[in-house]
């Protein structure tokens, strides 16, 4: 067992456990870096704790499940003996153990710190086991007189009835009650004036005894350790009967550096007329405690009265408890009132109570002020419970190099009648935090409504309004955040019916960028398979280099498995490199889909863009259909008529026109019999470009092939696939876009520097060179090969290798062949493809060919140079045909898409839908991550700071 229970928030967890014993749930709390925070049970040792927003608390934090046992109050009243039930001695006795464990830090602790701490509790349960007269000794004198007053008040029997209807009118009127017992007790005070001298000078004895040996102590200790392992009412009785004789005598104690002193005082006024009882109280406690690095000073007062008539009782009682200690680095002050009274009368319960703790602490480095207040009242009459309650929460904190304020309002109402039960209740938690970096301010309110709660309910209602509101200003940004939600529910015969509406807004500025955000969220429910939604977001952002606007709508409906959907997306971009506009985009998307229970989906959508970049420019309208139709403006309600239609040719799925659709201009081929068109019908010069059908001429009739390029890094990204040989002695160092002036502007350009003294030039003789990975081939196909490149001081050639199978070398091509070679210095390279060169040719690939590579030579320096640069950009290798005489166009690999272990690098990515699972820049402080429907953001403190989607 660990009490308390302390633990090390992580950020995530909200659900906590502890293993130690308590009375009733209302005496365990919890305390987050030393503030109070509110928390609920899941069980009986298991609590849910979080912040005001329901988030995990932040990483580090010290977070403490403790507990606060209440005093033996109720057992300080004078009862027979036979009135105490086991349940009573069972409750105070583990009341008791409760009390000695929180104030002697376990009982593993000082049974000399147990006896300080505890020694009004063991009296008070002493005086309640065995009557406090007997149980100390230096008390008698005060309570042999108690005991005449006492006699000589059951000779005024006949009188008490009447002080009983009077009290019983006072008690019932709530008025002045308290106020005739103070005063009667008050005269009863002034005749013991005289008893309190030797009542003092009794104490003084008590203190200066040490009557208590380290026997005694050892006994003490062995009694506790007996009472919490043995559970047997007989033995029991044993052991409270040794404990009574142990206490009886003097109790006191005085060891190094520590000094006790303690009063108390007690009057009671106790009547007896036939089955009615009246009893009145006053006891003050009063301890002072000082060692050798605390002082410790405490007041404690009860005034109770009680009146107990066959089966009604009345009861009220104020307490108020003052406690001042202090120490070498702090002092504490707290002060603890309670107001209750509590009328039961046949079948009904009427209660009501205030409760009030102030707490004022300082440290070296900090200063904590916190009140609590606590308001119910209870009625319980013929089964029907009504409730209400009032809790205030004020928490006011500074330190060294933060101040924080804090309030926590809590109202509550309940109604439980005949099987329904209604509820409202209103929360408002305020929070302001001040740093040397950063000023925070939350607001956070929820009010809600219930009505039928109950298992089994046939109908229920609920209704709420959450706001939340935070401004937060950091050294180097400021944000703004209020969240808004409108619930209704209602369940009726198991069904439920929902409606919500949800307003979330962002703003952020910070030293670069200013950001605004709205999301609103409509939605409405029935049951669990009928939802409709309406969402809109947008966001606008500005920087140096940026301006972004974005907003999406949507509308869906959902029935069970069917589904439909209608998406409206807008965006606008203008992007800023070095000064310079480089990119400016707007897009505007459409999309129509609905999907059946069988999981078929139907989509139909448009979609305009126009973009003008430094890589492109123009404009594209993309149209997603099973068919196009027009209809006439000049017959709204005419037929529609279609345009292109979904069909086949040559039995790949596209979209035709259909033939009924063609006018005489233009005739389908199947009117054409085959051969009936011969060249001398065809006029001279009168095929031309833009009369010729898209795709009707193959590519083994064009000077160029139109293969893709096989290359696995034909961009560059990086260096990946790419390695380096030399000959001859040659030498050099293979890099990577060597600086601004010398690399491809959009691309990347790679680079072999060669220094020292040579005087061959020859690319074939003494060289250094690269070449990229083997890519598979068809033996006997033509395939092309080229790069780009630029030369300093130096000459260089491209040429083909060809390997079987199994990676043996067959044949080489190019290498010096015509247009394969540069002349020294012939281009310089640089940022444009203007000062390049393109060299290459075309080859076949031998017959038993299976692999194949490019590889480029460098040769070395002109003397008497000493260093000398091949610049390299867009290499290609691709397949053509036999009849190809040019090289094709430079075409990127594929998609120009690398996986290596330092990412994925890709030029574009689009698709209609995808499964992304989780993606996040980081896995803790500040990121971003991505979900499903979710987007949120996080900033350095592992805070939620933004959340778009669906949560």
């Amino acid at each position: 067992m660990t009490f308390p229970q302390t633990y090390q928030t992580d950020g995530s967890t909200t659900v906590w456990s502890f293993d130690f014993p308590y009375l009733d749930r209302s005496n365990v709390f919890v305390v987050v870096n030393n503030a109070a925070r509110a928390f609920t049970f899941v069980d009986d040792h298991t609590i849910r704790c979080a912040d005001s927003f329901g988030n995990p608390f932040p990483p580090g934090q010290k977070l403490t499940i403790s507990r606060a046992t209440p005093d033996l109050i109720s057992l300080a009243e004078f009862k027979d003996a036979a009135k105490l039930t086991a349940d009573d001695l069972n409750r105070a006795r583990l009341q008791c153990l409760l009390l000695i464990q929180e104030r002697s830090g376990g009982m593993a602790g000082s049974v000399g710190n147990v006896i300080s701490g505890m020694v009004n509790e063991i009296e008070t349960i002493s005086g309640a086991l065995d009557s406090l007269s007997h149980a100390q000794g230096v008390l008698e004198a005060g309570l042999g007189t108690l005991r005449d007053i006492s006699v000589r008040l059951t000779i005024q029997e006949n009188g008490a009835a009447a002080l009983r209807d009077q009290i019983t009118q006072e008690v019932q009127a709530r008025q002045v009650d308290l106020t005739k017992i103070t005063d009667r007790l008050s005269e009863l005070d002034v005749n013991l004036a005289g008893q309190q001298d030797a009542f003092r000078a009794r104490v003084q004895l008590l203190e200066s005894s040490g009557a208590i040996t380290d026997s005694q102590v050892s006994g003490l200790s062995a009694r506790v350790g007996n009472i919490e392992a043995n559970g047997d009412n007989n033995s029991r009785d044993a052991e409270d009967a040794a404990l009574a004789s142990l206490v009886n005598g003097s109790v006191a104690a005085a060891k190094q550096g520590y000094a006790l002193a303690q009063q108390i005082t007690s009057l009671a006024v106790e009547v007896r007329s036939n089955n009615t009882d009246l009893k009145a109280q006053i006891q003050v406690n009063q301890s002072a405690q000082a060692d050798t690095n605390s002082a410790l000073a405490a007041q404690i007062t009860t005034l109770s009265a009680e009146v107990e008539k066959s089966d009604a009782a009345y009861k009220a009682a104020l307490k108020e408890q003052q406690a001042t200690s202090a120490s070498a680095d702090e002092a504490l002050a707290t002060k603890i009132e309670s107001l209750s009274a509590e009328i039961a009368a046949n079948d009904a319960d009427i209660k009501a109570q205030i409760q009030a703790n102030q707490t004022a602490q300082a440290t070296v480095n900090e200063a904590t002020a916190q009140k609590i207040s606590n308001l119910s009242a209870e009625v319980d009459a013929n089964d029907t419970a009504i409730k209400a309650q009032l809790k205030d929460q004020q928490i006011a904190q500074s330190g060294v190099n933060s101040a924080v304020a804090q309030q926590i309002s809590e109202l509550t109402a309940e109604v439980d009648a005949n099987d329904a039960a209604m509820k409202a209740a209103l929360k408002t938690e305020r929070d302001t935090r001040t740093t040397a970096e950063q000023a925070l301010a939350a607001q956070y309110t929820d009010m809600s409504a219930r009505i039928g709660e109950r298992d089994g309910d046939a109908e229920a209602a609920a209704a709420s309004l959450i706001n939340s509101a935070i401004a937060s200003v950091k050294a180097d940004s400021v944000l703004t955040q209020q969240i808004t939600t409108l619930s209704a529910a209602v369940v009726a015969n198991d069904t439920a019916i929902k409606a919500q509406l949800q307003v979330e807004q962002t703003t952020r500025a910070d030293a670069v960028s200013a950001l605004a955000q709205q999301i609103t969220s409509l939605q409405a429910q029935v049951g669990n398979d009928i939802t409709a939604q309406i969402r809109e977001e947008q966001k606008t952002r500005a920087a140096a280099d940026q301006s972004l606007a974005d907003q999406l709508t949507v509308i869906q409906s959902e029935m069970g498995e069917n589904f439909a959907q209608v998406a409206q997306e807008m965006h606008t971009q203008i992007d800023k490199v070095n000064g310079t506009v480089a990119n400016l985009q707007a897009q505007y998307t459409l999309k129509a889909q609905v999907k059946r229970p069988d999981g078929t989906p139907v989509v139909s959508g448009i979609g305009l863009a126009a973009t003008a970049s430094d890589d492109y420019t123009g404009s594209v309208i993309a149209l997603m259909a099973d068919s196009v139709v027009f209809a006439d403006p000049n017959n709204p309600n005419g037929a529609l008529v279609p345009f292109l239609e979904a069909g086949m040719v040559d039995g790949a799925p596209t979209l035709v026109v259909p033939s009924a659709r063609v006018g005489d201009k233009v005739l389908p081929g199947r009117v054409l019999v085959d051969g009936a068109v011969e060249a001398r019908s065809i006029k001279v010069n009168s095929v031309t470009g833009d009369r010729l059908v898209a795709g009707s001429i193959s590519t083994d009739k064009l000077q160029v092939g139109l293969g893709v390029n096989l290359l696995k890094n034909s961009t560059l990204v990086n260096l990946v696939g790419w390695g380096t040989w030399s000959n001859g002695g040659g030498t050099g160092v293979l890099g990577l876009d060597n600086g601004a002036e010398w690399t491809l502007a959009g691309g990347h350009t790679m680079y072999v520097r060669s220094t020292g003294a040579w005087g061959n030039t020859d690319p074939n003789a003494v060289l250094f060179g690269v070449f990229t990975e083997k890519v598979p081939v068809v033996g006997g196909s033509f395939y092309e090969y080229s790069a780009y490149v630029g030369v300093h001081r130096c000459a260089a050639n491209i040429g083909i290798e060809w390997y079987d199978s199994n990676g043996a070398a067959i044949s080489s091509n190019g290498y010096g062949a015509a247009g394969t070679a540069t002349t020294v210095g012939q281009a310089a390279g640089g940022k444009t493809l203007n000062g390049y060169v393109r060299i290459g040719g075309i080859a076949q690939a031998p017959v038993n060919a299976a692999l194949g590579l490019i590889g480029l030579r460098k040769g070395m320096n002109v003397s008497p140079d000493t260093d000398s640069w091949l610049f390299v950009t867009q290499p290609m290798m691709a397949e053509t045909h036999a009849s190809a005489t040019r090289l094709s166009p430079y075409k990127p690999s594929g998609l120009g898409t690398l996986i290596t272990p330092e990412g994925i690098s890709t030029p574009s990515l689009s698709a209609l839908s995808a499964n992304i699972g989780l993606l996040r820049t980081a896995t803790w402080g500040a990121r971003t991550e991505i979900s499903n429907n979710l987007i949120q953001t996080f900033d350095g403190n592992n805070v939620l700071r933004i959340r778009l989607g669906v949560w």
